[in-house]
């Protein structure tokens, strides 16, 4: 990992109806606590209803799968190491499964370089001084002219989908 580089939480994120992103964890919260706090009062439905316009069952559901599935997302980022064996991707998981998946509160948490160290993950910090790292935020600072969306690099030729 780079100067700059740090890893974000695994925190599925939903599109609402209106164009934004919610959390996968606080979509259910907020049922969870509108539920609640219908039993206690009825009379607050209506203003939970309108609360929550926007969450659908289907919405919920989606929710929960997600959630459901973090634990397959970050085994399968695990795995990706093709000399890993399965035990070692058990072990890096149940290190990470909570600074990752549990305590962050929000998606912006993030993880530095050396907290990866900490909680076991193979991160080798680069040196913001030498030649390789240099060239790689050249190579960075290039895609953010380029305005890029998505780069693909290969071995003879980098394809970079811009939004421009």
């Amino acid at each position: 990992m780079g100067p700059t580089s740090d890893l974000g939480p695994i925190d599925p994120q939903l599109l609402l109806p209106n164009g934004s992103f919610v959390a996968a964890r606080a979509i259910i919260a907020s049922v969870d606590e509108a539920e609640r706090r219908i039993q206690e009062n009825p009379a607050t439905y209506p203003l939970h209803a309108s609360l929550l316009a926007e969450v659908t069952g289907v919405l919920v559901q989606q929710a929960r799968d997600a959630l459901d599935r973090t634990d397959d997302l970050l085994n399968a980022a695990l795995g990706c190491v093709s000399d890993r064996s399965e035990g070692d991707i058990q072990t890096l998981a149940e290190r990470v499964r909570e600074p990752l998946i549990k305590e962050p509160r929000s998606h912006s948490a993030i993880v530095s370089s050396s907290d990866a160290q900490r909680f076991g993950l193979p991160v080798k910090i680069a040196d913001a001084d030498s030649p390789r790292w240099k060239d790689i935020w050249r190579l960075w600072t290039k895609y953010a002219v380029l305005n890029a969306v998505r780069i693909y690099e290969g071995r003879t030729a980098s394809l970079v989908i811009s939004s421009a």
